[in-house]
C-alpha cells in the first residue's frame, strides 16, 4: 500500500514526466518526509 501511495505522490510532483524524477539519493529522503507527513495527518 505504501508503495502505491509513494508512486501517486511522485506522479503529482513530476509535472514534466521526467524519468527518473528524483535522483536515487533524494528519493529516500522524499519518501521518508512523505511518510512522516502521512503519519502526522493520521494522528490528528
Amino acid at each position: 500500500m505504501i508503495d502505491t501511495q509513494v508512486k501517486d505522490i511522485l506522479e503529482k510532483f513530476n509535472v514534466k514526466n521526467k524519468s527518473p524524477f528524483l535522483p536515487q539519493k533524494a528519493y529516500r529522503s522524499f519518501i521518508e518526509r512523505n511518510i512522516s507527513v502521512i503519519n502526522d495527518e493520521k494522528s490528528l
